[in-house]
């Protein structure tokens, strides 16, 4: 039933298609093709917006800036400052959006600068994390240790007494 439900909806899974990755080369033929071709797919697919987009935000700053301002120089942008920082925003990790969403940006460079200090807290916040729960666990392991000592010392205290009070009635 589930099967019969999928081709009528027009979606084939037995069907596997492999779309190669834009590797981002400044040749605008090749960047072009490959457009086409994703949505040649997409069309084909007949995907949904939500399930065509999945946006790769996992670069650092300086690296996703680099290639920020190569796309940048390849194309013949009429874009306001604003319209810039906004679309470099957009492309950065999502907790780095967020903290520069906090701040009212007018240049890349600006943009730039606080990405890689927000970039910088959430290093040190993640290592802080790391480090303390590396505590946590710590503390825990040595209070596991020492309730095995006691449980040992306690059992083996146990056997000592019995067996002392074994003697005795001899």
């Amino acid at each position: 039933m589930e099967r019969l439900a999928r081709a009528l909806e027009g979606i084939d899974r037995s069907i596997q298609v492999h779309v190669s990755d834009f590797e981002g080369k400044l040749d605008p033929n090749e960047y072009c093709d490959c457009i086409t071709s994703l949505q040649a797919f997409f069309e084909w697919k007949n995907l949904t917006e939500e399930r065509k987009l999945h946006q790769r935000n996992d670069q650092s700053v300086a690296n996703y800036t680099e290639h920020f301002y190569k796309l940048l120089s390849c194309i013949n942008l009429t874009e306001t400052d604003d319209q810039l920082v906004a679309k470099y925003m957009a492309g950065l990790k999502f907790n780095l959006q967020s903290e520069l969403m906090l701040h009212s940006i007018h240049s890349l460079e600006d943009a730039y600068q606080m990405a890689l200090k927000a970039e910088e807290k959430a290093k040190w916040t993640s290592f802080r994390k790391a480090n303390n729960s590396k505590a946590l666990n710590e503390k825990i392991v040595a209070k596991s240790k020492k309730a095995l000592i006691l449980s040992i010392q306690t059992h083996m205290m146990g056997k000592e007494k019995r067996r002392v009070e074994k003697l005795d009635l001899l």
